[in-house]
């Protein structure tokens, strides 16, 4: 049924995709330009850019359909591929886009299932993969977020037309390296079918979808479902058995059943029943692959791939990739993909949001590994409706053939996209453990000049590197001995100048087993810095990029983080391609040869002069002969050049040499490098890095560093401070120059960095950490040291060893953030209450996009207190956990989209718990509203009144005064 126009306004002013006084704005625009019928509003709208096609329709469906499902906005209806039946939507807070699954069935056991599946596959990450992201329970809704993604469905393709032969064993290629990523993070598919695989309608590559709303496929469950036989077209014989569960072979069967049904047109076999089909499955030949016309090779790879007996398939998909990578020759696609620049940030959010634990940690990946079950922390929610199904009719109409049947659409071309870069893993985002520091410092590019210079710190008493006083004698005429405190060091007492003694003593770094031609180096030790307190909130700073990273090399180095002393990282410039990166490891445990081979599994050996190498893809491997606990990673070429060395320290520039010659191996971390070296290869613009345009490091990093220095060092080490220390050679430049230009950059910072984050406008969830991070900022420069050691210009930090954690993340988060939405803010009356009274009178404005209700309830008083710095009377808000937790209320309910502007302190806090309640409410006086506010004796002092967060049956068991808001009609 058509609607009015007039209709059409209003149902797009009650929809939330447009503020109301800007829908008044569009309507004036639109009539002014002479108005029309609906379809001509929304067409107009459509132009404007202010609406979707997809939203359009819907609204000229007239169906009360909402648009935003807590921080996402609903974009499009996905009709076609494996997500066929999803939503697209924004996330609105990072502007990034993803896909939304809605659960079918709302009962609390499909949601914890549901749950926890999300919290197995969250960690794979792969070109061939759709992500998945995470839950949502929005308390009406709850739906998984996945990876936006646009596929064709293979099935389409199949019925249009064969599939391409030649294509196949790339096809296969792709999709054996998703499934691939699937196992190393200690999962299986369990549901690998013909329908679970899509093309990339932007770069024709094969991509395999999870929905992490479906049980595994078994047997038993289809059978107990009543589905269709067709779902056991892809079920290993095994499977058949009871209690069994998929494996990675049952995933490698049904991946072959797959590539058949490609090769032949057809599924393996065409029982009636399901029954039937599994009897098939287990007796029959593949007949029909003997007639398909594909190469013989890969006709007996499909053969081994769905072997009768598990025993005899392939044992692991990295076999699978062997056999293809032969078949291929030098036409194996790229594994690159670009990620959108949101995705960082988005990634950030929805690990800070969660309210459970969605992350499982990988098990080891193993060739009968089966699916890891984890269980979430959060309890099991109470079953909840759906989304709305809207039926939409498409503006376009499908095209059909000759018969009148409709001819799917299909990808142009399978060419996949060139390479945007070799994979760095690990190193780089070490790497940048360092940078991002300095990038804090540097992103704001200059300011006013701040003088720093403490000219009442010249008392005799100082501090050591734990940050403790040490009183130093002095008398007329004597020097100071400083021996047993700073070392070998004999220093006159502490100016506040005087650089501050390290921590560590350790030997120079030894550059042995690097290859020649590096210009930047990397030591890290991990199994020391995991032990600290600090390594993993770092690590969580780093953001989800980073960690996933760290898994892929832990994946194919065969150890983990604990298990390696030092990673000893040489970078070399590759021409216009990315640095070509050789990795030194060595490990705590004594091992041998055969005990380090063991975790690479099968691969192939082949002696040198120097040692055994073998071929560890993507990686050649090298352990030198007579050595223990120790190996080498790089690129073959390079592996070569050390054979033919002998693994003999390369030689270095000399400017280079003499920073390395006063390195410390036991700090955590060291950086040595060419400073040309990060903007002519590391960060040159043909690079692409999750977050955007590597100008926006280069352009920073060149201003903070200048043009002065010819090699420039970077350490840390976490201890009871944490303790960074920077050296550099100068070129042309004196030395006492050189030092004087970057500590002047340096001070120049903090004053400039507040107007940056304001020019940034950081969204909501890191805001209080941007809007503080001058001050941050400004401690971290008072703190500094400089000075000249050993002819060297030094400058060095000692600071709160937990202070790291915020300085990386708000350097991570300034580098990743685009411009965001408005902060919360808080609007002054211009006059302080003097009692409780007029403080709940007291107008202010909030804006939570989403929040736990203990941190809502923290920020509105922390706020109201930075308004108000004058109050002289008690002022808190506490939440009593015990009266929630007696109606079945948490502390950390879910708050979202809640706006209030301009309303008085009461409205805040009514409007708060009406969203936290568990329920929804006809208002604050309906007695189902069970969560309220009262004013009452704090629960630490009983001699003051503050603001208690309670529940109306505590309050009346107390004999609280209720507000008369919630008040129940008599």
């Amino acid at each position: 049924m058509a609607i009015s126009s007039q209709q059409f306004w209003q149902t797009l002013a009650s929809s939330g995709l447009v503020a109301v006084t800007f829908c008044d704005h569009l309507k004036s625009q639109f009539e002014a330009s002479g108005g029309g019928e609906a379809k001509a509003v929304a067409s107009f709208l459509i132009n404007q850019g202010v609406i979707t096609k997809y939203q359009s329709r819907v609204l000229l469906s007239g169906q009360a359909v909402p648009f935003n499902y807590g921080d996402y906005q609903l974009l499009d209806q996905v009709t076609t591929g494996p997500l066929s039946g999803c939503l697209r939507a924004v996330h609105r807070p990072t502007a990034h886009e993803v896909i939304l699954g809605f659960l079918a069935d709302g009962t609390a056991q499909t949601w914890q299932n549901t749950h926890n599946r999300v919290a197995r596959f969250r960690a794979v990450s792969s070109p061939f993969f759709v992500r998945v992201y995470a839950t949502e329970d929005l308390g009406q809704y709850r739906f998984v977020t996945f990876e936006n993604t646009q596929l064709f469905a293979v099935k389409d393709v199949l019925d249009s037309t064969p599939f391409p032969a030649n294509d196949l064993a790339r096809f296969g290629w792709q999709l054996a390296m998703g499934v691939q990523s699937i196992h190393e993070a200690g999962v299986t598919h369990g549901c690998i079918t013909i329908n679970s695989i899509g093309i990339d309608q932007e770069n024709g590559n094969a991509t395999l979808f999870r929905d992490t709303r479906q049980d595994d496929l078994l047997p038993g469950h289809l059978e107990a479902s009543g589905a269709e036989p067709q779902n056991a077209d892809y079920l290993a014989p095994e499977l058949v058995a009871t209690g069994a569960q998929p494996t990675v072979q049952s995933d490698i069967y049904a991946l072959g059943c797959c590539l058949y049904e490609l090769a032949c047109g057809q599924a393996p076999f065409s029982g009636s029943t399901i029954s039937d089909k599994m009897q098939l499955h287990a007796t029959q030949p593949l007949t029909a692959l003997a007639n398909a016309a594909v190469s013989e090779p890969l006709k007996q790879l499909i053969t081994y791939m769905m072997a009768k007996n598990p025993s005899t398939r392939f044992q692991s998909v990295a076999d699978v990739l062997g056999k293809l990578q032969l078949l291929l020759g030098d036409q194996i696609p790229t594994t690159s993909r670009e990620a959108p620049s949101t995705e960082q940030v988005y990634q950030s959010v929805i690990a800070a949001n969660a309210t459970g634990s969605l992350v499982a940690t990988p098990a080891a990946p193993s060739a009968a590994a089966s699916s890891v079950t984890t269980t979430a922390t959060t309890s099991t929610p109470a079953p909840r409706p759906t989304a709305p199904q809207v039926s939409i009719v498409t503006d376009e109409p499908p095209q059909v053939d000759e018969a009148g049947n409709p001819i799917p659409k299909r990808p142009v071309s399978y060419t996949p996209k060139p390479p945007l870069l070799k994979n760095p893993f690990l190193y780089v985002g070490i790497g940048f453990v360092a940078i991002l520091i300095f990038v804090g410092l540097s992103f704001m590019g200059g300011g006013n000049e701040v003088v720093n210079n403490d000219s009442n710190n010249q008392s005799s008493s100082t501090k050591n590197t734990n940050g403790e006083n040490t009183t130093v004698a002095k008398t007329d005429g004597e020097t100071t001995d400083r021996g047993e405190l700073l070392g070998n060091q004999i220093l006159i007492a502490d100016d506040g100048a005087t650089p501050w003694a390290s921590p560590t003593t350790g030997e120079p770094l030894s550059l042995e087993w690097c290859p020649p031609g590096a210009q930047l180096f990397i030591s890290f030790r991990p199994a020391s810095f995991s032990e600290t307190e600090i390594a993993d909130p770092t690590f969580q700073s780093l953001g989800p990029a980073f960690n996933s990273l760290m898994d892929q090399f832990q994946a194919t180095a065969g150890f983990k983080i604990g298990e390696i002393d030092q990673l000893l990282v040489s970078m070399l410039s590759n021409d216009d391609a990315f640095p070509r990166t050789c990795v030194v490891v060595r490990l705590v445990e004594d091992l041998n040869t055969d005990d380090i081979v063991e975790k690479w599994g099968d691969v192939a050996v082949e002696e040198s002069d120097a040692g055994n190498i073998y071929s560890v893809d993507p990686w050649t491997m090298l352990i030198p002969k007579d050595t223990k606990s120790f190996f080498v990673m790089g690129d073959r070429e390079d592996i070569d050049e050390l054979v033919a060395t002998g693994g003999n320290a390369p030689p270095v520039l000399r400017s280079m040499n003499m920073l390395r010659s006063v390195s410390d191996r036991d700090r955590h971390f060291t950086l040595l490098c060419v400073p040309g070296f990060l903007s002519t290869d590391l960060l040159q613009d043909s690079h692409q890095f999750y977050f955007g345009d590597p100008k926006r490091l280069r352009q920073p990093l060149e201003w903070l560093i200048g043009d002065s220095a010819e090699a420039i060092s970077f350490s840390l080490h976490a201890d009871d401070v944490m303790y960074l220390e920077s050296r550099f050679v100068a070129g042309l430049t004196d030395q006492g120059d050189l030092l004087t230009d970057f500590v002047e950059r340096l001070n120049e910072i903090p004053d400039s960095i507040e107007q940056f984050m304001i020019n940034l406008n950081p969204p909501p969830y890191w805001a209080r950490l941007a809007y503080r991070y001058h001050t941050m900022i400004r401690t971290l420069v008072d703190q500094m040291r400089s000075g000249k050691e050993n002819k060297l210009a030094v400058i060095n930090f000692a600071v709160p060893l937990h202070a790291t954690p915020n300085l990386i993340a708000g350097a991570e988060l300034a580098i990743a953030s685009e411009p965001g939405a408005a902060i919360t803010v808080v609007t002054p009356t211009g006059m302080t209450p003097t009692n409780m009274d007029e403080l709940l009178a007291y107008k202010s404005s909030v804006d939570i996009p989403q929040q736990d209700l203990e941190f809502a309830v923290k920020d509105i008083e922390d706020d109201i207190k930075e308004s108000l710095p004058e109050l002289d009377f008690p002022f808190a808000i506490k939440i009593i956990g015990n009266d929630l937790r007696t109606d079945g209320i948490t502390r950390n309910q879910a708050i979202r989209d809640y706006l209030a502007t301009n309303v008085s302190l009461k409205e805040i806090l009514t409007g708060l718990v009406l969203k936290a309640n568990p329920d929804a409410t006809e208002g604050p006086a309906d007695p189902a509203q069970k969560l309220i506010w009262v004013i009452g004796p704090d629960p630490d002092d009983d001699s003051r009144q503050i603001i208690l967060l309670t529940t109306r049956k505590a309050a009346e068991t107390k004999e609280y005064e209720l507000p008369s808001v919630f008040k129940t009609e008599e």
